[in-house]
Protein backbone atom coordinates (compact mmCIF):
# COMPACT_ATOMS: atom_id res chain seq x y z
CA UNK A 1 0.00 0.00 0.00
CA UNK A 2 2.81 2.07 0.10
CA UNK A 3 6.09 1.87 -1.19
CA UNK A 4 9.48 2.80 0.39
CA UNK A 5 11.40 2.76 -3.02
CA UNK A 6 15.18 2.55 -2.17
CA UNK A 7 16.42 2.10 1.33
CA UNK A 8 20.49 2.13 1.41
CA UNK A 9 23.40 2.97 4.28
CA UNK A 10 23.76 1.19 7.48
CA UNK A 11 20.62 2.43 9.24
CA UNK A 12 18.51 2.49 5.83
CA UNK A 13 17.84 6.31 4.42
CA UNK A 14 14.55 5.45 2.62
CA UNK A 15 13.40 7.01 -0.51
CA UNK A 16 9.93 7.85 0.47
CA UNK A 17 10.82 9.09 3.71
CA UNK A 18 12.95 11.63 2.62
CA UNK A 19 16.11 10.79 4.37
CA UNK A 20 17.48 8.99 0.93
CA UNK A 21 17.48 12.78 -0.50
CA UNK A 22 19.21 14.30 2.41
CA UNK A 23 21.99 12.31 3.14
CA UNK A 24 22.73 12.15 -0.79
CA UNK A 25 22.39 16.17 -1.07
CA UNK A 26 24.96 16.29 2.02
CA UNK A 27 27.57 13.58 0.03
CA UNK A 28 27.85 15.77 -2.94
CA UNK A 29 27.55 19.05 -1.00
CA UNK A 30 30.84 17.12 0.72
CA UNK A 31 32.76 15.11 -2.15
CA UNK A 32 30.85 16.57 -5.29
CA UNK A 33 33.26 14.95 -7.72
CA UNK A 34 33.67 11.75 -5.84
CA UNK A 35 29.63 11.77 -6.19
CA UNK A 36 29.13 12.45 -10.03
CA UNK A 37 31.93 9.50 -10.55
CA UNK A 38 29.59 7.40 -8.83
CA UNK A 39 26.46 8.37 -9.85
CA UNK A 40 26.69 8.98 -13.32
CA UNK A 41 25.83 12.79 -15.27
CA UNK A 42 22.63 12.59 -13.62
CA UNK A 43 23.20 12.90 -10.38
CA UNK A 44 21.39 16.61 -10.33
CA UNK A 45 18.24 14.55 -11.14
CA UNK A 46 18.91 12.07 -8.59
CA UNK A 47 19.22 14.68 -5.65
CA UNK A 48 16.23 16.43 -6.96
CA UNK A 49 14.45 13.41 -7.16
CA UNK A 50 14.97 12.46 -4.17
CA UNK A 51 14.37 15.52 -2.48
CA UNK A 52 10.94 16.66 -3.99
CA UNK A 53 8.58 17.79 -1.25
CA UNK A 54 5.19 16.11 -0.31
CA UNK A 55 3.61 13.72 1.91
CA UNK A 56 4.99 10.42 1.89
CA UNK A 57 2.97 7.45 0.47
CA UNK A 58 3.46 5.79 4.63
CA UNK A 59 2.07 8.59 5.55
CA UNK A 60 -0.35 9.50 3.27
CA UNK A 61 -1.86 5.35 4.43
CA UNK A 62 -1.09 5.37 7.79
CA UNK A 63 -2.44 8.81 8.55
CA UNK A 64 -4.56 10.31 6.22
CA UNK A 65 -5.68 6.64 4.73
CA UNK A 66 -4.98 7.74 1.58
CA UNK A 67 -3.96 5.52 -0.98
CA UNK A 68 -1.33 7.16 -3.56
CA UNK A 69 -1.52 6.42 -7.33
CA UNK A 70 0.97 2.85 -7.43
CA UNK A 71 1.68 3.45 -3.17
CA UNK A 72 4.66 5.85 -4.77
CA UNK A 73 5.48 9.32 -3.14
CA UNK A 74 6.98 12.06 -6.01
CA UNK A 75 10.27 11.03 -4.30
CA UNK A 76 9.26 6.89 -5.49
CA UNK A 77 9.66 7.66 -9.17
CA UNK A 78 12.36 5.96 -12.07
CA UNK A 79 15.01 8.40 -13.19
CA UNK A 80 16.75 8.29 -16.46
CA UNK A 81 20.57 6.50 -15.56
CA UNK A 82 22.26 9.56 -17.32
CA UNK A 83 21.47 12.71 -18.42
CA UNK A 84 22.63 12.53 -22.29
CA UNK A 85 23.38 9.65 -24.39
CA UNK A 86 21.73 6.59 -25.18
CA UNK A 87 20.87 5.82 -21.64
CA UNK A 88 19.02 9.54 -21.14
CA UNK A 89 15.84 7.81 -22.03
CA UNK A 90 16.22 4.88 -20.31
CA UNK A 91 14.07 5.44 -16.93
CA UNK A 92 14.93 2.63 -14.16
CA UNK A 93 13.68 2.86 -10.53
CA UNK A 94 16.59 2.99 -8.03
CA UNK A 95 16.50 -0.22 -6.80
CA UNK A 96 16.93 -1.53 -10.10
CA UNK A 97 20.57 -3.86 -10.74
CA UNK A 98 21.71 -0.92 -12.43
CA UNK A 99 20.94 1.88 -9.80
CA UNK A 100 22.04 -0.54 -7.43
CA UNK A 101 25.42 -0.78 -8.51
CA UNK A 102 26.14 2.59 -8.07
CA UNK A 103 24.64 2.54 -4.26
CA UNK A 104 26.85 -0.51 -3.80
CA UNK A 105 29.87 1.58 -4.76
CA UNK A 106 29.14 4.36 -3.04
CA UNK A 107 28.43 2.12 0.18
CA UNK A 108 32.05 0.97 -0.47
CA UNK A 109 33.53 4.64 -0.24
CA UNK A 110 35.27 5.62 3.24
CA UNK A 111 33.99 9.44 2.67
CA UNK A 112 30.25 8.34 2.12
CA UNK A 113 30.23 6.18 4.96
CA UNK A 114 31.38 9.07 7.10
CA UNK A 115 28.27 10.81 6.00
CA UNK A 116 26.38 8.91 7.06
CA UNK A 117 27.67 8.85 10.59
CA UNK A 118 27.39 12.29 10.33
CA UNK A 119 23.83 12.52 9.51
CA UNK A 120 23.22 9.87 11.54
CA UNK A 121 24.35 11.72 14.16
CA UNK A 122 22.68 14.93 13.68
CA UNK A 123 18.91 13.34 12.38
CA UNK A 124 18.81 10.53 14.61
CA UNK A 125 20.93 9.68 17.97
CA UNK A 126 21.58 12.98 19.03
CA UNK A 127 17.24 13.75 18.99
CA UNK A 128 17.08 10.46 21.21
CA UNK A 129 19.72 11.34 23.14
CA UNK A 130 17.69 14.38 24.37
CA UNK A 131 14.52 12.16 25.06
CA UNK A 132 16.94 9.92 27.46
CA UNK A 133 17.89 12.94 29.36
CA UNK A 134 13.98 14.55 29.16
CA UNK A 135 12.97 10.44 30.68
CA UNK A 136 16.72 10.07 32.75
CA UNK A 137 17.13 6.55 30.59
CA UNK A 138 20.42 6.11 31.65
CA UNK A 139 21.54 2.61 30.20
CA UNK A 140 22.99 1.48 27.29
CA UNK A 141 20.39 -0.30 26.23
CA UNK A 142 17.70 2.22 26.70
CA UNK A 143 20.03 4.57 24.50
CA UNK A 144 19.88 1.81 21.94
CA UNK A 145 16.23 1.50 22.16
CA UNK A 146 16.02 5.07 21.79
CA UNK A 147 17.96 5.47 18.77
CA UNK A 148 16.28 2.39 17.17
CA UNK A 149 12.60 3.91 17.97
CA UNK A 150 13.87 7.40 15.93
CA UNK A 151 15.78 5.59 13.26
CA UNK A 152 12.64 3.20 12.73
CA UNK A 153 9.55 4.98 14.14
CA UNK A 154 10.32 8.96 13.31
CA UNK A 155 10.23 10.69 17.15
CA UNK A 156 11.83 8.04 20.26
CA UNK A 157 9.84 11.28 22.28
CA UNK A 158 6.61 9.61 21.00
CA UNK A 159 7.06 6.14 21.69
CA UNK A 160 8.25 6.56 24.64
CA UNK A 161 4.91 9.28 26.04
CA UNK A 162 2.55 6.53 24.79
CA UNK A 163 4.09 4.30 27.39
CA UNK A 164 3.65 6.91 30.12
CA UNK A 165 1.30 8.34 29.12
CA UNK A 166 2.16 11.61 27.89
CA UNK A 167 4.84 11.76 31.34
CA UNK A 168 8.72 12.16 31.03
CA UNK A 169 8.41 9.78 34.09
CA UNK A 170 8.62 6.02 33.85
CA UNK A 171 8.24 5.93 37.57
CA UNK A 172 7.20 3.94 39.09
CA UNK A 173 8.54 1.22 36.34
CA UNK A 174 12.19 0.61 36.81
CA UNK A 175 14.24 2.12 33.06
CA UNK A 176 14.30 -2.02 32.58
CA UNK A 177 10.23 -2.88 32.79
CA UNK A 178 9.78 0.65 30.87
CA UNK A 179 11.98 -0.78 27.80
CA UNK A 180 10.11 -4.24 28.17
CA UNK A 181 6.58 -2.03 28.03
CA UNK A 182 8.24 -0.46 25.01
CA UNK A 183 9.02 -3.44 23.23
CA UNK A 184 6.06 -5.37 24.14
CA UNK A 185 3.90 -3.34 21.62
CA UNK A 186 4.54 -6.04 19.13
CA UNK A 187 3.81 -9.57 19.27
CA UNK A 188 6.58 -12.02 19.23
CA UNK A 189 5.40 -13.37 16.45
CA UNK A 190 3.16 -12.03 13.23
CA UNK A 191 0.22 -13.43 11.25
CA UNK A 192 1.88 -16.28 9.94
CA UNK A 193 3.84 -17.30 12.94
CA UNK A 194 7.08 -16.23 11.85
CA UNK A 195 9.36 -13.65 14.40
CA UNK A 196 7.87 -9.82 14.19
CA UNK A 197 10.55 -8.15 13.01
CA UNK A 198 10.04 -5.35 15.52
CA UNK A 199 9.87 -7.17 18.53
CA UNK A 200 12.80 -9.39 17.35
CA UNK A 201 15.02 -6.19 16.94
CA UNK A 202 14.48 -4.65 20.02
CA UNK A 203 14.66 -7.91 22.26
CA UNK A 204 17.94 -8.90 20.62
CA UNK A 205 19.28 -5.28 22.27
CA UNK A 206 17.87 -5.80 26.10
CA UNK A 207 19.58 -9.58 25.43
CA UNK A 208 22.88 -8.15 23.64
CA UNK A 209 25.45 -9.05 26.52
CA UNK A 210 28.16 -6.33 24.98
CA UNK A 211 26.21 -3.68 26.06
CA UNK A 212 27.44 -1.88 28.65
CA UNK A 213 25.56 -2.45 32.14
CA UNK A 214 26.21 0.61 33.74
CA UNK A 215 24.62 3.89 33.76
CA UNK A 216 25.24 6.62 32.07
CA UNK A 217 25.07 10.64 33.52
CA UNK A 218 22.14 12.23 31.40
CA UNK A 219 23.97 15.32 31.69
CA UNK A 220 26.90 14.08 29.43
CA UNK A 221 24.50 13.71 26.68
Amino acid sequence: KAHIGLSWGFIQFTQDSGSLGKVLERMDEKHHDLFVSTFGSNWKELIDLTNKPGISAKDSWLVKGIELEDGRSARVQPIALEKTGPLASTKKDLWSKEWVSRFQAAGNEQKFKEVQIEMAIKDYLIPALATCKKMNIRTAKGIAIAFDRQVNRGSADKVFRKKTDGSDSFSPMTERQFLERVRDVYPKTNSKGKPHHEYKRLNEILSETELKEINYDPETY
